[in-house]
């Protein structure tokens, strides 16, 4: 099922029968063997990480509970050791599922093990094209043979393998030699620069992050982004966007609605960034943290809603409570760095006439 065959499906449903955790996301790790200097992720809670037993068991309740498309993500969920174990029961429970990795653990036992049961997507992050830029982002310069040698194996072996990357400072001149290596690979590349607080409100990723409008600049020639940008308007003269619908609200997205996370730790929570509210899974089951713990958010109202909802750049932004909550301490007071980008795009859009 493709993306927008899969957002149809979801719209559908939820209209039909309201909120359902259709989509889902599970933390296997907040543990990496990088150090990537952006990074959002840090241990944020002082316990053991969910053990195998726990896993399966909130894998069940997941599925119990209708959820169809399903990420294992961490940290490196490679780290750990009973990975083959939770992916199998994962593919059991009959999941669509989805892998984020960087590959440097790729190796040819473990590709083969996850050729014989294949996630519907396997998302490769990559941070340079070289030993060097590799370094400067992820700390280990000899790391880089590692991760293209594990994608070119992944890339070889599974159905579906895409390559993301995140353009700083320290490589923001490789992404013509990055899309060169996937082409060659035969995956497809696709690169943004927006970098986000760490979970403990760390706000020192941006000090390697491209400036909002240096971004903007760097991504206009991405066919992803370019498509995003100049979706036809219904006579506005701005593109609409689901955002329109919801300004009045603190969470614009479908998190809550119909989409949700899981730490490592097990907090079931709205999503990757917004971990508050939770709801622990070690003490209570998958169904009644979605219909309590994590359902009163979704529909609270802004109390300044004017903030957003007469913004001119409105239609490129997507208002993100969990961004605002990182960055501001607030969940409804907006991220400055999102409005700078928001009003950078459409500036860009603007100057080339809707990339008509």
């Amino acid at each position: 099922m493709e993306t927008q065959e899969f957002e149809d499906y979801a719209n559908e449903r939820v209209q039909e029968a309201g909120r359902l955790p259709l989509a889902g996301s599970l933390e296997l790790t907040a543990r990496c063997n990088l150090r990537c200097a952006h990074c959002y992720m840090t241990s944020y809670r002082a316990e053991p990480e969910l053990d195998t037993t726990e896993a399966k068991r909130i894998l069940d309740e997941m599925a119990d509970a209708g959820c169809v498309r399903l990420l294992l993500t961490g940290g490196e969920p490679l780290l750990r050791d009973d990975f083959r174990d939770i992916w199998s029961h994962a593919c059991s429970k009959g999941f669509l599922l989805t892998l984020f990795t960087n590959a440097t653990l790729a190796d040819e036992d473990t590709v083969a093990f996850l050729a014989g049961h294949p996630p519907m997507l396997c998302e490769v992050s990559l941070y340079g094209a070289s030993p060097e830029s590799y370094g400067r982002v992820c700390g280990h310069r000899e790391a880089y043979d590692k991760a293209v040698a594990g994608l070119r194996r992944l890339a070889g072996a599974l159905p579906h393998v895409g390559v993301k990357s995140t353009l700083l400072r320290e490589n923001r001149g490789d992404v013509e030699a990055m899309a060169a290596l996937c082409a060659d690979i035969g995956v497809e590349y696709n690169y943004d620069t927006d970098v986000f607080p760490r979970l403990d409100h760390d706000l020192s990723p941006f000090d390697h992050a491209l400036s909002p409008e240096e971004g903007i600049e760097a991504v206009l020639d991405s066919d992803l982004h370019r498509r995003a940008w100049s979706r036809e308007g219904d006579g506005s003269d701005a593109p609409p966007t689901p955002t329109l619908k919801r300004a009045d609200k603190i969470v614009v997205c479908r998190a809550g609605e119909s989409s949700f996370h899981v730490g490592p730790y097990g907090d079931l929570c709205l999503c990757m960034l917004l971990r508050e509210p939770h709801y622990s899974l070690r003490e209570g089951d998958f169904l009644t943290g979605w219909r309590t713990a994590i359902a009163d958010l979704i529909e609270r109202e802004r109390t300044t809603p004017e903030a957003c909802s007469q913004c001119p750049s409105l239609a490129y932004c997507v208002p993100c409570a969990g961004r605002n909550f990182l960055e501001t301490g607030s969940v409804e007071k907006p991220a400055p760095l999102q409005c700078r980008r928001a009003h950078a795009i459409a500036a860009a859009v603007s100057a080339e006439g809707k990339f008509a």
